[in-house]
């Protein structure tokens, strides 16, 4: 009951711990606990459980120096242990008749070895194993030390046959009437051991039963619980997938915000560059424009330069006109003097005139040339 209480509330902690490291948002792997391994013992079953022929060696004598009784046995002397069923001594050696199977030690408190029964001496198969078991309270006992110490000497000087209890004890009806009920006796310690045995093996194939209804169910438990671990797993691994697609959604979004801030402060660059072409492009047109502006007046000075030059022309052409009109006008106060002082040179003077007439033209046509020029360069 405890047991069961103590897997239940295991099996319950086991339960509610993801639950609570779930909603809490720890990651908690539970290992199910590993099988239970049971541990076997080797000890030595019951008496009355073990099966007639069964070779398991029988365990030490728990007595130490034990009395012993001596049992007749054709013309030899056989030693067994009183009160105790198959357990012998002859020649040297310890034996054991244990459930249908003999067994042979160098000493009552050594280990049991298993031995064939014809390498048991025939004196020794005689006696049924249960025969000390009716010997009299007052049958006599021999000490464990003196028969330690004198066996060998008694049995080659055949000491107990001269003894009277030794002679009365191998009669044939004493000998015949415990041999009886020695195996009489035999044979109700068998019926009772296979009863014992039968019930101990049916209690044994229920506890199997039992065992292995246990076995199932604490299978299926842990079926159950891989089971669990496994959904937990999975779940676990649902929700890492779902956090690693939701970083790398954030990652794809900062990545999307990096990208278009680096654009932005691309076009920016673009747009100071181009605000720097514009002022460089205003620059140049404000010095293009002083450019024309110095042109424009350096023209305007020029052109004011033309016109006082054509001005001054006129001037000059003026003063050239009235200085050929007084040119002409003493010219021609000259002539008439001449035509008063002189009138025979006349052809003389024709012919200057026509020369002076020539100059004018030729000086004219240069003077007319020159505003034509002037007026080209303009």
């Amino acid at each position: 009951m405890k047991q069961n209480t103590i897997k239940l509330c295991f099996a319950l902690a086991l339960l509610f711990m993801p639950m609570t490291a779930f909603a809490m948002g720890v990651n908690v792997q539970v290992v199910a606990p590993p099988p239970e391994v049971e541990v076997g013992v080797q000890e030595y079953p019951a008496e009355e459980y073990i099966p007639d022929g069964d070779y398991t060696p029988p365990p030490p004598l728990a007595i130490q120096e034990p009395e012993l009784v001596v049992v007749p046995s054709s013309e030899e002397e056989v030693y067994m242990v009183p009160d105790m069923a198959g357990v012998y001594f002859y020649g040297g050696y310890w034996y054991r008749y244990h459930h249908n199977v003999w067994f042979r030690a160098y000493d009552y408190n050594s280990s049991w070895v298993y031995v064939q029964p014809s390498v048991v001496p025939v004196f020794v198969r005689d006696i049924p194993p249960a025969y000390p078991l009716y010997l009299p309270r007052s049958y006599h006992r021999v000490q464990y030390r003196d028969f330690h110490s004198n066996w060998q000497e008694w049995r080659r000087d055949r000491h107990w046959h001269g003894e009277r209890w030794f002679q009365d004890e191998r009669r044939d009806d004493i000998r015949n009437d415990r041999i009886r009920q020695a195996n009489l006796k035999m044979e109700q310690d068998r019926r009772i051991r296979q009863e014992r045995i039968k019930e101990r093996e049916q209690q044994r194939q229920r506890q199997i039963q039992s065992d292995r209804q246990k076995q199932r169910e604490m299978q299926q438990d842990r079926e159950r619980e891989q089971q669990r671990q496994r959904q937990i797993q999975s779940d676990q691994q649902k929700q890492r997938e779902m956090q690693q697609d939701r970083e790398r959604e954030q990652q794809r979004q900062r990545q999307i915000q990096s990208d278009q801030q680096k654009q932005r402060e691309m076009q920016q660059g673009r747009d100071r560059e181009q605000q720097k072409q514009r002022e460089i492009q205003q620059g140049r047109d404000r010095e293009q424009q002083k450019q024309r502006e110095m042109q424009q007046g350096r023209d305007r000075e020029q052109q004011k330069q033309r016109e006082m030059q054509q001005g001054r022309d006129r001037e000059q052409q003026k003063q050239r006109e009235m200085q050929q009109g007084r040119d002409r006008e003493q010219q021609k106060q000259r002539e008439m003097q001449q035509e008063r002082k002189q009138p025979q040179v006349d052809s003389q003077k024709q012919q200057e005139m026509q020369k002076q007439e020539l100059k004018q033209q030729v000086e004219q046509k240069q003077h007319d040339q020159e505003q034509q020029e002037r007026a080209r360069g303009k």
